[in-house]
């Protein structure tokens, strides 16, 4: 259909038909006929499903608009992938399903879809700078800095150097342990978010402990760090679940999947403990205590050194101030084969280390060496160790 002003522009029209403005002013509307099925084109009915298909699935996303975008995984044709929806909005899209046609059946339907199949390899970090690509890996802890190798640094040294002083130049920035970084790394790592040459990695799981007294601008940080949109633009909308164990023992991996953390069908703590108990017994005295206080640790460290050392033992004795609530060192007795734990200092803070002699200068397998009063500075007993502190670390089991 054509509209104009002058009869005579409808050359050609199949019919046509008047119409008078609030001006008063008469228009022409000319109609043609178009043929639009032939044998030599199905474009416009490929275009007419494919207009269909973009309307019914924007009128899906505009119906489901209080499901939070980070929720939202893809667009596809004609549907909508979403992904980890909480219980609190499943309510919008039970609304959608309950809508029908008018002969019954239903307007839209849910189906559940598979995760990624295939085998995980690592990433391969070193291919990536073969490539010419500039890759930082940064982590919270010194502890996960050695267990990760390949260069990688510390978050808060990284975003000190290549943040704060505004200049950064990473394609590539990998995060390991991502629930350790506290809110205000991540209010950094946020200022390279637009920087579209840069591409993230971020690696982590969400059931571990979240990051130690965290708080931005000293207030408390309410929202986890899971719901933040932040992730959800730095990943590009892309999360890749791994459930297939790899490394460790099966009965504790299938142990932590039937306790289902943070799902809607997560196993009660009462249960889970009792369960624990029973798959797990105690088997004699643990080699590390997990506690909460540092009063507690240094109880526990002080009965465990005292009854493990050898006769032979030496004994250092500390004689500074007793803060309370902080990481402070306490007496002990050292012994070849002793196992501490690094403080910060000389000998970086999460990383275990063994005596390996005992004289006038102590020394460790590391090859650091030192005076009996200066280990006290350097190094911790390890026999108890606060949740703050064991991020990071890998324990041994048993």
């Amino acid at each position: 259909m054509r509209t104009s002003n002058h009869q005579v522009d409808g050359e050609g029209c199949s019919w046509r038909q008047t119409f008078t403005d609030a001006a008063g002013r008469m228009h022409w509307d000319h109609v043609f006929v178009t043929e639009l099925l032939s044998n030599s084109s199905y474009r416009p009915v490929h275009d007419f499903i494919m207009g269909a298909e973009y309307t019914a699935v924007a009128r899906v996303r505009r119906a489901l608009a209080e499901v939070p975008k980070r929720y939202l995984k893809c667009l596809k044709t004609d549907c909508l992938v979403m992904q980890d929806v909480p219980k609190k909005h499943r309510s919008a899209i039970e609304r959608l399903l309950r809508l029908s046609h008018r002969d019954g059946t239903p307007v839209y339907r849910c189906e559940p879809t598979e995760g990624l199949r295939g085998q995980y390899r690592e990433p391969r970090m070193e291919a990536l700078r073969e490539l010419g690509d500039t890759v930082h890996i940064i982590t919270k802890t010194h502890a996960a800095v050695q267990n990760v190798g390949l260069g990688a640094q510390t978050a808060d040294h990284w975003v000190r150097r290549n943040v704060r002083s505004g200049r950064c130049s990473a394609t590539w920035l990998v995060i390991e342990e991502l629930t350790q970084l506290d809110t205000p790394l991540w209010a950094d790592i946020a200022c390279l978010s637009m920087n579209t040459s840069m591409r993230f990695l971020l690696l982590g799981d969400f059931r571990q402990l979240p990051a130690v007294l965290d708080s931005f601008a000293g207030a408390e940080v309410c929202r986890e760090l899971k719901d933040s949109q932040l992730l959800h633009d730095l990943a590009g909308g892309w999360c890749h679940e791994l459930s297939e164990r790899w490394r460790f023992d099966e009965g504790v991996f299938s142990f932590l999947q039937w306790l289902r953390v943070d799902e809607a069908e997560q196993v009660p703590l009462r249960e889970a403990v009792q369960m624990a108990r029973q798959r797990f017994p105690r088997r004699g005295e643990p080699e590390v205590c997990l506690v909460i206080s540092h009063a507690k640790r240094l109880q526990i460290n002080e009965r465990e050194n005292r009854r493990r050392a050898p006769e032979d033992a030496l004994l250092v004795e500390y004689a500074g101030p007793e803060t309370a609530g902080t990481n402070a060192p306490q007496t002990m007795r050292v012994w070849p084969g002793l196992r501490l734990v690094g403080a910060g200092g000389k000998v970086q803070k999460g990383v275990f280390v063994t005596v390996s002699e005992v004289g006038e200068r102590v020394s460790l397998e590391s090859g650091q060496s030192f005076e009996p009063r200066e280990l006290l500075k350097h190094t911790r007993l390890c026999s108890a160790i606060t949740y703050a502190s064991v991020q990071g670390l890998t324990l041994r089991g048993r």
